[in-house]
């Protein structure tokens, strides 16, 4: 196998790089950068639920941060809409999993503005990379007892094989949600009601920027 004797690390080209954040009310957050050397720059973060706040595509800022920035976990607040105190927005901010919607109270129980999803670190993450692509892998997991018991995974592809070939680089997200008990029976089982400030099982919303998707 040749080797290109300008390139001594294949990091030079395309990878993923693990990064924490020094003061301010990020402090201590981590942060994956994810490249694949055809122009492609992502920046995830695990201990927000694996979103994405920063997205480049050769240079160009494709991404939106709002005022507050990056703010870890331990700031938010989940009464009423103070959620927007700790929405970075980025290019893709997760809601639920437990409601969605505005703030309200469903069954004797307070739900918040979006859910807590996107306020919480993951319970794993990780990455792996071979010659075609990077496929980074996030695990949240939204559990009480006595209540709901979901888990969020996501997988992120971003190709490599643009670097090769004349062709425009390529990244899926694909994720799952599901019940650890699906047969306990409690209110997130039922049809969400029209205000969809309830509990959400199915599927969750996504904000990309400053827009939202159902």
């Amino acid at each position: 196998m040749s080797i290109n004797p300008y390139i001594g690390n294949s990091a030079q080209l395309a990878g993923v790089e693990e990064y924490r954040l020094v003061g301010g009310k990020g402090d201590g957050m981590r942060l994956y950068h994810a490249f694949n050397g055809a122009g492609t720059e992502i920046t995830f973060s695990p201990d927000r639920n694996g979103d994405i706040t920063r997205l480049r595509f050769r240079g160009i800022n494709m991404s939106y941060l709002s005022p507050c920035g990056y703010v870890a976990p331990a700031y938010y607040e989940d009464t009423g809409s103070n959620w927007l105190k700790s929405f970075t927005a980025g290019f893709l901010t997760t809601c639920g999993l437990q409601a969605v919607g505005s703030p309200c109270v469903d069954e004797g129980e307070e739900l918040p503005l979006h859910g807590s999803i996107a306020n919480q670190p993951c319970a794993y993450s990780y990455w792996e990379e071979d010659a075609k692509a990077i496929r980074l892998h996030f695990i949240t997991r939204d559990e009480v007892i006595f209540g709901r018991k979901l888990v969020l995974r996501r997988t992120v592809t971003l190709s490599k094989e643009a670097c090769k070939q004349k062709v425009k680089p390529k990244m899926s997200l694909t994720k799952k949600i599901f019940e650890t008990e699906p047969g306990v029976k409690k209110s997130n089982t039922k049809k969400p009601p029209q205000n969809a400030g309830s509990y959400w099982k199915k599927c969750a919303g996504s904000t990309a920027g400053p827009t939202s998707q159902g």
